[in-house]
């Protein structure tokens, strides 16, 4: 562990006893992302179906349902690029170079596709 940056020992404290620093996490986040994505863009589309299979006409609440589900995916496809860029890492192996991407990841995100 000696190979840690000080700076962040210094303000996070020594990373606890035992801990595998190196785990790797990303697969394992990017699946459960995609499952519950999954799910939830089933039942919507289930309820939609219910719906339309009833004669039942949408209703405000199936609209906003909709506008969740949307706002779900976007949240998980940014969890699912947000990965390499560091999230879901322990913060003493983050490395100037995936932080420099992280900031390149939020920059394109904020300026690129929520501006325009």
């Amino acid at each position: 562990m000696s190979n840690l940056d000080p700076f962040v020992v210094a303000v996070f404290g020594p990373p606890p006893p035992g801990i595998d620093l190196y785990e790797e996490t990303e697969t394992r986040n990017d699946i459960i992302t995609a499952v519950f994505l999954a799910l939830a863009t089933l039942s919507v589309v289930a309820r939609w179906a219910a719906r339309k299979i009833s004669g039942a006409r949408l209703q405000a609440d199936d609209y906003v349902i909709f506008v969740s589900l949307v706002l779900c995916i976007v949240t998980g496809v940014l969890n699912i690029i947000f990965g390499p860029a560091g999230s879901g890492h322990h913060v003493w192996t983050l490395t100037p170079a995936i932080l420099i991407y992280g900031f390149k990841v939020q920059t394109f995100w904020t300026h690129v596709v929520i501006e325009n």
